[in-house]
């Protein structure tokens, strides 16, 4: 009897054995971790609503939504407000994510599906530590589930409303992740009518309906639960008063933090967008993937419209971060999540090849985009070398938190003057408790002459007098100013606040911790 070399031995898929033990690696490794960026804004935020009861929009004035805060808040209480269980939660997500997309692609053949995952999971991973959970990521966890719940075979309005469902929850994360959705009903009309009906036919005009229908009450529920959150907690004037008067300010503002007009902002779109954030090398492999699976398969044509839903979802999500102007690399995240999968497209089984090369400029197209847009996370390569990570902001974190620690007493208040440079971070090390509604100051220094701007200035400065903080903590110079002629660095009143009534307790590198001075 002749051997048979197994399967597995196969050089593809030993590739990707190797891989995926390689991806559980650098899993694995990511344990040790830390929160950075806006992730440990979000912990404290949910902290602060968990333990003193504050309530979004009238205790502390923040942008995001309920879903962002509830999710936040379920990983406190369940994993406590710590890096290891903000970890572990990230890849309970990703893994998650990844199992998805596996099952999503998996009728292109489990290559695919394999590759999809395990590519997807080296991109979000190789970032690093600033990734981490990201509201985007939350939202293709909830593009995929949405993607797979359309698959199922039970009652189909139960179906719909599902997905309805599954996308009102992005909108609570992030409004504009919904423009996936109208795709996705486009999808579910074109699977279910053959291609014989005429496109006037009433049934057709009906499904429509029924489509829309369900869909939308499936949608509307969460809508619903916010808004009735907003009345009975009694914040919804202060969301509205948010919503009005500050996203179109902070929409005028790039991801630069330079302030522009609208007609400059259309510009900016413009260039900023065709970037595609340095991930259109993808779209070579997805746009040949999707050729490959109407005219060289014999895939089902369920399975061919499926490969132009993948592909169309990427180009719908190239504008998500349109919508908030800032492009930051996370915003590309959903655009990576669907064009990624698009571009696996092209491992499928050829049966209409006649040509060798025919097999090889497919894969070839992949691996030249994996090649140039897949690395390794930097942390994970200090860890393998027996290198330690360096800390958040290179130690200014746990230097702030240290002090707070050491210093706070019971009934003490805090108050940050910072965005992103870890002063809010420290504050959730130290459990300390916000004493004004303001977490991030720099709405204070942009738009200036904008009668909302002004408000909240004097509003911030009504509350210092009013529950005067015992200590300030000042994150300065390295945190985002705004720039241009509606922007400045200055407030002079502040500053006079805190040469009357504090004094400098500590001076680090980038910030400065104030005191409230004694019989004050």
């Amino acid at each position: 009897m002749k051997f048979q070399r197994s399967r597995f031995l196969k050089p593809g898929n030993l590739l990707l054995i190797g891989s995926g033990l390689l991806l559980a690696g650098v899993a694995l490794l990511s344990l040790k971790w830390r929160m950075v960026h806006d992730a440990p804004i979000m912990m404290y935020l949910a902290y602060i609503i968990d333990r003193f009861g504050m309530l979004p929009y009238r205790d502390f004035i923040d942008s995001n939504l309920p879903g962002t805060y509830l999710f936040f808040l379920i990983i406190g209480k369940l994993f406590g407000y710590s890096d290891l269980g903000f970890r572990l939660v990230d890849l309970l997500v990703l893994v998650l994510v990844l199992y998805g997309v596996y099952l999503w692609l998996r009728p292109f053949g489990e290559r695919t599906g394999i590759t999809a995952a395990l590519i997807y999971g080296f991109f979000y991973l190789g970032d690093g530590q600033i990734l981490s959970l990201q509201r985007e990521q939350l939202v293709a966890f909830l593009i995929i589930l949405a993607l797979n719940v359309s698959t199922f075979s039970f009652n189909k309005r139960v179906r719909l409303a599902a997905m309805g469902f599954v996308f009102g929850l992005a909108a609570m994360i992030k409004p504009q992740s919904v423009i996936g959705l109208p795709l996705l009903l486009a999808y579910e009309y074109w699977q279910g009518f053959p291609t014989s009906v005429p496109v006037g036919n009433f049934s057709r005009i009906k499904e429509w309906f029924r489509l829309i229908l369900w869909c939308g009450v499936g949608f509307a529920i969460p809508i619903a639960l916010f808004c009735g959150y907003l009345v009975l907690s009694g914040t919804a004037g202060d969301f509205i008063d948010l919503v009005k008067n500050y996203w179109g300010l902070y929409y005028l503002v790039t991801g630069d933090f330079q302030t522009v007009t609208p007609a400059e902002r259309t510009s900016y779109l413009l260039e900023r967008y065709l970037t595609f954030g340095g991930q259109i090398i993808w779209l070579a492999p997805a746009i040949y993937g999707v050729f490959l699976v109407w005219f060289k398969s014999d895939l089902a044509v369920s399975l061919k419209r499926r490969s132009l839903l993948i592909l169309s979802l990427a180009l719908v999500y190239s504008l998500y971060p349109v919508s908030t102007g800032m492009f930051w690399r996370y915003h590309w995240l959903p655009f990576a999540f669907c064009i990624i999968q698009a571009g696996c497209l092209v491992l499928i089984e050829q049966s209409r090849v006649r040509f060798r090369w025919e097999r090889l400029l497919p894969v070839g197209l992949l691996i030249f985009a994996v090649i140039f847009r897949i690395r390794l996370p930097g942390e994970f390569l200090q860890q393998v070398k027996g290198e330690s990570i360096p800390p958040p902001k290179a130690g200014r974190v746990d230097a702030i938190a240290a002090f707070l620690t050491n210093h706070l007493e019971p009934g003490d208040l805090v108050q940050p003057l910072d965005g992103t440079g870890g002063a809010v971070h420290a504050m959730l090390i130290s459990k300390a408790r916000l004493a004004t509604p303001t977490v991030y100051d720099f709405h204070f220094y942009h738009h200036l002459e904008n009668p909302y701007i002004q408000r909240l200035k004097r509003e911030f400065l009504t509350a210092l007098r009013k529950t005067p903080p015992r200590f300030i903590v000042e994150i300065d110079p390295d945190k985002p100013y705004p720039i241009g002629s509606a922007a400045t660095r200055e407030f002079p009143e502040l500053r006079q606040y805190l040469s009357s009534f504090y004094s400098i307790a500590e001076v680090g590198e980038g910030y400065f911790i104030y005191e409230r001075l004694a019989g004050q």
